[in-house]
């Protein structure tokens, strides 16, 4: 497959990842702004968003993920060509199936709200309903950012794998060292 000639392929893939990222932050935001729209004429803080949620940390935790994978994955993206010219696939695959299982566990937790009732996108508001599809909007990116890190994690195995067979990585596994010798 040759994975080592097409740097293009990876770059576009974090870049779609950086885009699933600032998609779920939108729709987060957008989660707020409807349930201030709807909860202020009550004399509901918006404070209570969050207690919704049954104060099981879903949502801070999934807002850390997501500054945390823009961070790192904006980093990659303006650091690229060097990083690639270093060649550490292993670096990679490790930061790729750290956030595969940080975005998985979101996802999960992610979950819960539907299960115990909390949303109604059936409502006859229009700012609850307008919440509840960016809810599953953001869930549905999340799980697809999921899926992308599972994929670029498992391209750059077989990136690294390729390296090693023909040689040009900088830090080989200790069991390709010892079939060579």
């Amino acid at each position: 497959m040759d994975l080592y000639t097409k740097p293009s392929l990876f770059r576009y893939l974090k870049i779609l990842q950086l885009l699933l990222t600032l998609a779920c932050l939108s729709l987060e935001i957008m989660q707020i702004i409807e349930f201030t729209k709807y909860y202020s004429d009550l004399n509901i803080p918006t404070s209570k968003f969050f207690e919704k949620f049954g104060g099981y940390g879903i949502k801070i935790y999934f807002y850390i993920v997501i500054i945390i994978t823009i961070i790192v994955i904006g980093w990659y993206i303006i650091r690229f060509n060097v990083l690639w010219r270093d060649g550490s696939s292993y670096r990679d695959m490790g930061i790729d199936g750290f956030f595969a299982i940080l975005w998985i566990v979101s996802g999960i937790t992610n979950i819960t709200p539907t299960n115990r009732g909390i949303l109604n996108c059936s409502s006859d508001n229009r700012n609850q309903v307008l919440e509840c599809q960016a809810y599953y909007s953001s869930l549905s990116c999340g799980w697809a950012n999921a899926l992308l890190f599972i994929i670029t994690g498992s391209l750059s195995w077989r990136l690294s794998w390729e390296r090693e067979w023909r040689g040009t990585t900088h830090r080989q596994s200790v069991t390709s060292q010892l079939s060579r010798a």
